[in-house]
């Protein structure tokens, strides 16, 4: 059964991980699909910092 937790733990924080590389660094083009979001408000700078900042937060958590 400790593997079983293990093996879904380490699924989880590798999912938090390759969000917060999409939130950080990915193209206005992809997190709006990825996040249903619309390009518009994604191409503000104040937007692009909030991703930022939850990208942060994904990766504190995915550690």
């Amino acid at each position: 059964m400790r593997i079983i937790t293990d093996i879904f733990i380490l699924l989880v924080a590798i999912e938090a991980l390759l969000i917060m590389l999409m939130e950080i660094w990915g193209s206005n083009q992809q997190l709006a699909k990825a996040f249903d979001l619309e390009l518009d408000y994604l191409k503000q700078p104040a937007a692009r910092v909030a991703m930022s900042n939850q990208g942060l937060y994904n990766g504190f958590i995915g550690v």
